[in-house]
């Protein structure tokens, strides 16, 4: 693992001060069952850029830190940070894989870093908001929204990742 210098740790809070931002001006649709939301690039750029536990690091603080400055009236749920941590190391562990196995074009590497664990944290968010809210009464229609929405969002992600990574890439040296 490489010990982090002044530089990598200040790009990382950039990448999770830019999250928090993305975080806040999120769009709520559909009633407010689902979000249109774009803190993931910072998370995922944080994968790309220095692996999977600044990820975490970053998807968690992300979460967290948009809540205190929200000012929710509904609790903080721990629950919900965790799997946005888990969404962030599984896209450092995706990205890390894709990029020792082989020669993968860019666009099936963000393809695949986004979309694995962005519906993973959908599935997930989906069934504990539907057990917190509504028991253990299954709502087909609230987890379809949900899902319709983040692919729809997951498709923007993945190519202004694609656009941005390369360029970032070319100016400095970064490893995960």
């Amino acid at each position: 693992m490489k010990k982090f210098t002044i530089k990598d740790i200040t790009i990382l809070a950039l990448f999770i001060a830019l999250g928090v931002v993305l975080k806040i001006y999120s769009i709520p649709v559909f009633n407010a069952i689902a979000k249109i939301e774009f803190f993931k690039i910072s998370v995922i750029m944080a994968a790309c850029l220095y692996g999977p536990v600044s990820a975490g690091i970053a998807a968690g603080a992300i979460d967290m830190l948009a809540y205190l400055l929200l000012q929710q009236s509904n609790p903080y749920n721990p629950v919900i940070t965790l799997v946005y941590i888990l969404g962030g190391v599984l896209a450092g562990i995706i990205f890390k894989y894709l990029n020792k196995s082989g020669d993968h074009g860019l666009l099936f590497k963000m393809i695949l870093t986004v979309y694995i664990p962005g519906l993973i944290v959908c599935l997930l968010n989906s069934f504990i908001i539907l057990y917190l809210f509504f028991g253990n009464n299954p709502l087909i229609p609230f987890f379809a929204i949900r899902f319709s929405v983040e692919i729809v969002i997951d498709i923007i992600v993945v190519y202004f990742i694609k656009i941005i990574y390369p360029i970032i890439m070319k100016r400095g040296n970064f490893s995960a």
